[in-house]
């Protein structure tokens, strides 16, 4: 009995690292650094493959300090004013400007920066 428990045990300690491992290879870090001398608002407008609404994240980042993504491979980000986020957040879409940056697979734990 206490055989069969540590088994059953491990059994799920592998299948639950094992799911998280999938889904982790399924995205990519990204840093965004602010690259300025004072401190700023980024606001991200992302639009990932496969997905049919976006995301938006806005931060306060000081100089020198980055601000940590997980996004999937293919997912345009977009650094947006206040205009292009209130348009966003209204329904309308900003997808086919020319992004700011196109995450691919090989990109993990890349650092971009923000100010170019």
């Amino acid at each position: 009995m206490k055989a069969s428990l540590i088994l059953l045990h491990t059994m799920i300690l592998f299948g639950l690292t094992n799911l998280s491992a999938q889904s982790d290879s399924k995205t990519v870090n990204i840093l965004f650094r602010n690259n300025g001398i004072l401190p700023r608002k980024f606001s991200f407008i992302t639009y990932s493959p496969g997905d049919s609404s976006n995301d938006v994240f806005a931060d306060f980042i000081f100089p020198g300090f980055s601000k940590k993504l997980k996004l999937k491979p293919g997912t345009k980000v977009y650094l947006a004013n206040q205009k292009e986020v209130n348009s966003v957040m209204s329904g309308k879409k900003i997808d086919t400007q020319k992004p700011f940056y196109t995450v691919q697979a090989t990109d993990n734990n890349t650092v971009i920066n923000l100010r170019q």
